[in-house]
């Protein structure tokens, strides 16, 4: 994945690049430090947690509303997530691309349109759906499988 957040970071000008995950905001910011690219992400939807008086860390979703997901029940719905987040964005963006590769990505993967492309990662949940069980019939968007990040760096550098 170096390769792709190099290209990132040299062209943040050109991307918006979010994360959305069912993860909390202790275990994201830990891990985006240790691999030193927190600074190639504009925003972070994730779940909210602060350490009680306890050291204890106390997570809270944030918002109900997203922790009922029509494909993924026990998940946070990403999609649900994402429409709130783009509701007053939407003509900013001319493409989306979506990296993804659980299986709690297929809702938003079906909600993104025809000049969206969607990156499962080959192998992985979102992949085996959308190729072995004929869930890409459900989506409108390109799909392009990925190994590693100089596959999804190599396509997005054409737009």
């Amino acid at each position: 994945m170096e390769e792709l957040f190099d290209y990132i970071r040299k062209n943040k000008e050109k991307y918006e690049v979010i994360i959305i995950t069912g993860n909390h905001e202790q275990v994201v910011n830990i891990v985006l430090s240790s691999h030193k690219i927190r600074d190639c992400f504009d925003h972070i939807l994730c779940n909210k947690s602060v350490r009680d008086e306890k050291n204890i860390f106390k997570i809270t979703p944030v918002n109900e509303k997203y922790e009922h997901c029509e494909d993924d029940k026990p998940f946070l719905c990403k999609s649900l997530f994402f429409e709130d987040f783009i509701k007053d964005k939407k003509d900013k963006y001319d493409k989306i691309f979506y990296v993804a590769d659980g299986r709690n990505d297929f809702c938003l993967s079906k909600k993104l349109g025809k000049n969206d492309v969607i990156f499962p990662r080959v192998n992985y949940s979102l992949y085996k759906i959308l190729f072995e069980k004929d869930g890409k019939k459900e989506i409108k968007a390109e799909i392009i499988p990925w190994n590693n990040g100089k596959d999804i760096c190599e396509y997005i550098k054409k737009y």
